[in-house]
């Protein structure tokens, strides 16, 4: 594959030459071809990309495979951890026999080092708006960042990319909303769940269960996304009980125990008949038949 930096034209006004092998696919990961081929389109063009999407869709774990499908180390930050502007460079430390120093994160050296990387800015509006501040030339045209602490000016690799991760909505308590002009540094690319089949198939792919508990598994989930996308429900958690519902099988538990302590139990059982909890136990003993459990 040929390098990052051969299909990016940075400070140039002409149209890079568009890139003749992109991956087809990612590996265990199911996302549309359209939308994996404008996710390598913008990082092949060095235009830094923001990943949305409901809770469980996959934002994260994407950056990832994304990062070993071109073979470049990625480095995650943990943005929720950033609670001063500094704290994305490092901070000054005092070691006996060494004196102080200064501790540099994972991003300094990253951006420090020779070889490209892939920058996950996993959550990346779980930190104040003002923390923002530091990363915004390293994410504009000059790419650069000069470090007082250090006096040290670090120029990001011309191949490395930036992929930002972000939870929306007002369920999302300990979310910030960002400046609109560190957001104007992204595209915006919105997941979702894969098909009910698809879903199916990676269940008894990655655990071996039966197709008809896969299916069913599947069904509720698609289920509890769209009646959250009608605001049916308060809340929806993607492919994560799924997940765990399929491990529970994988313990001889019966299926529709397995759907009860993984999708229910997630709900309010707050408001008693007329709670999220009883509705979903509802959707649960139509699927299964189960008995109702408390």
């Amino acid at each position: 594959m040929k390098k990052i930096s051969e299909w990016m034209n940075l400070n140039k006004d002409v149209t890079p030459e568009v890139p003749t092998d992109l991956v087809p696919s990612i590996n265990d990961f199911i996302i549309d071809k359209k939308t994996l081929k404008i996710i390598q389109d913008f990082m092949f063009t060095n235009v830094h990309l923001a990943i949305t999407g409901n809770p469980g869709t996959g934002k994260t774990e994407l950056a990832k495979k994304l990062a070993a499908s071109f073979e470049l180390p990625y480095v995650l930050i943990n943005v929720g951890t950033i609670r001063t502007p500094g704290d994305w460079w490092g901070f000054m430390e005092y070691k006996e026999g060494e004196g102080t120093y200064f501790h540099k994160t994972r991003l300094t050296r990253a951006l420090e080092s020779e070889e490209p990387h892939v920058v996950i800015l996993n959550e990346f509006n779980r930190c104040p708006p003002h923390c923002h501040n530091p990363i915004y030339d390293i994410l504009d045209g000059n790419r650069s960042v000069y470090l007082e602490t250090i006096d040290k000016k670090l120029d990001v690799h011309p191949d490395t990319i930036f992929l930002a991760t972000l939870n929306r909505g007002m369920t999302h308590t300990g979310t910030f909303q960002a400046d609109a002009a560190i957001e104007d540094r992204f595209e915006f690319v919105h997941l979702q769940l894969p098909s009910e089949k698809d879903i199916a198939d990676m269940l008894k792919r990655w655990f071996g269960i039966q197709n008809k508990d896969a299916v069913i598994i599947a069904r509720l989930t698609k289920q509890l996304e769209n009646l959250y996308e009608q605001d049916k429900l308060s809340k929806v958690f993607g492919m994560r009980p799924a997940i765990s519902a399929a491990k529970l099988l994988t313990r001889k538990n019966s299926l529709h125990d397995a759907l009860v302590f993984t999708f229910a139990n997630r709900f309010s059982r707050e408001g008693g008949v007329e709670s999220e909890h009883t509705y979903v136990l509802q959707l649960i003993q139509a699927l299964t038949g189960g008995e109702h459990f408390e």
